[in-house]
């Protein structure tokens, strides 16, 4: 757990979340490692209103993820592909280059029609690759 904040959501809080209301979100930075690696670096905001006790769970002892995944059933969900390359705060997070290209990963999700989270994933470029493979018919 690198950072967790619990605030009034912000405008670019609300356009990431497709929301027009004001609200409270806890904002959470984590960095995930593997055989002591940085692997990713996790941007989440979680809508409060939608997940009232986010605001005292503890994401020191359990990732956002896993303990949404255990306390919150999701009904809808969408993720984005891209790529950047890394800025200061990035390469420092995953002791990467600055200007490393970085795979990232845009998750939203929904229970009904409430947003529960939005989160952005960013892993070193260099360690992920995607493959699709199609068939004709």
């Amino acid at each position: 757990l690198i950072g967790r904040k619990l605030r009034t959501a912000t405008a670019a809080d609300r356009d990431r979340h497709g929301v027009n209301k004001a609200g409270k979100v806890v904002a959470i930075t984590c960095r995930h490692s593997a055989d002591n690696v940085p692997f990713a670096v996790e941007d989440r905001l979680i809508d409060l209103s939608s997940v009232p006790d986010a605001a005292t769970a503890d994401f020191s002892r359990e990732p956002p993820g896993s303990w949404l995944l255990h306390h919150v059933p999701w009904t809808e969900a969408e993720h984005t592909i891209s790529a950047i390359v890394a800025d200061d705060r990035t390469a420092d997070a995953l002791a990467i280059a600055v200007g490393a290209p970085c795979l990232v990963i845009d998750r939203y999700t929904w229970r009904s029609a409430r947003t529960i989270t939005a989160v952005r994933l960013l892993y070193p470029g260099d360690s992920h690759r995607l493959v699709a493979r199609f068939k004709g018919g």
